[in-house]
């Protein structure tokens, strides 16, 4: 213990700055809020810079079977909901660049790259699964984080779930 203040009724067991909790709590219904990180290319970032848009937060490695089998889904995907304000960013679990910079330029990816941030992923995000899709309206509010009970955003169902959110008829 710390502290102790009878007076006011505060135990203090240990202090902890207010910027030392930032998680992202992710429920169905909530704001995400902004985030920054670093694009492919080096340059840093918001969310926000993707505004009024549908985005897909694409949790993703190159180590990840899983991730590495949805690219091409997602490929599809994305050529065919882009034009109808829709975003893919792609969040890179890997801790060099190499790799995934490589598969990018060979897979012909279009959509934004997040390099890694040990910071964003683990603490902030606390992903621990892989892949994990996340998917916001276009006021980052969270519409689904991939439950096949709501809105499943794994490949087969993906193209589903983006016609219901989007209005249009399957």
């Amino acid at each position: 213990m710390q502290s102790v203040d009878l007076k006011n009724n505060r135990f203090v067991l240990r202090a902890v700055p207010r910027t030392a909790d930032h998680r992202i709590h992710l429920s169905i219904g909530s704001v995400l809020p902004d985030f920054e990180f670093t694009d492919s290319g080096g340059t840093r970032r918001h969310l926000s810079d993707l505004k009024g848009r549908f985005i897909l937060l694409d949790f993703w490695a190159t180590w990840c079977v899983p991730c590495m089998e949805d690219l091409p889904v997602l490929k599809k995907v994305y050529a065919e909901f882009h034009g109808k304000g829709f975003e893919i960013l792609g969040m890179n679990g890997d801790e060099t660049p190499e790799k995934p910079e490589r598969v990018i330029r060979t897979m012909g990816i279009q959509w934004q790259q997040a390099r890694f941030d040990r910071d964003l992923l683990q603490n902030r995000f606390q992903i621990s699964q892989w892949p994990t899709m996340i998917l916001l309206d276009e006021h980052r509010t969270i519409l689904s984080i991939g439950e096949m009970s709501h809105l499943p955003l794994d490949g087969e169902h993906l193209p589903g779930s983006l016609r219901t959110v989007t209005g249009e008829s399957p």
